[in-house]
């Protein structure tokens, strides 16, 4: 698909505005032409999240994340590393918008689930519980204040 394939390239040359416009042109087309769970629909919401966020437009990339995790629930058993994927990247676009208990819930689900697909010190996990420790400082902080 050209919309796709040019907004991939733009997202790796940091061209995150062109990019976005590109992908939202390749998803309302995929929308129209493809079953919910299609792995193309999954992977031009990734790059369209990717961008969101680089751009710090959280409100897209958290929508885009809970569509992706929609399609990775449906897609994959419950243990698979997609839905721990989606999962952190709600939990990091929450941390943007500081919706920090949120943010510590779905951290916590990717951790779990990462616990079980991923082997000892992989690079994914070590994101993961990277962010589940922010968080976690951040969720005490926040109460430190009340």
């Amino acid at each position: 698909m050209c919309y796709m394939s040019i907004g991939d390239l733009l997202l790796q040359l940091g061209h995150f505005e062109e990019a976005r416009k590109n992908l939202k042109n390749a998803l309302k087309i995929q929308l129209d032409i493809l079953p919910f769970t299609h792995p193309d629909l999954a992977k031009t919401r990734t790059h369209l999240f990717d961008a969101c966020y680089s751009m710090g437009d959280y409100f897209t990339a958290l929508e885009q994340a809970k569509a992706l995790l929609r399609i990775a629930q449906k897609s994959y058993p419950a243990n698979h590393f997609q839905i721990a994927i989606a999962h952190n990247n709600i939990s990091a676009t929450l941390d943007k918008l500081e919706r920090y208990e949120e943010a510590l819930e779905e951290v916590e689900k990717a951790v779990k689930i990462g616990q079980h697909t991923y082997p000892l010190g992989h690079s994914e996990m070590s994101d993961m519980e990277n962010l589940l420790e922010i968080v976690r400082w951040k969720n005490t902080q926040l109460v430190d204040l009340h």
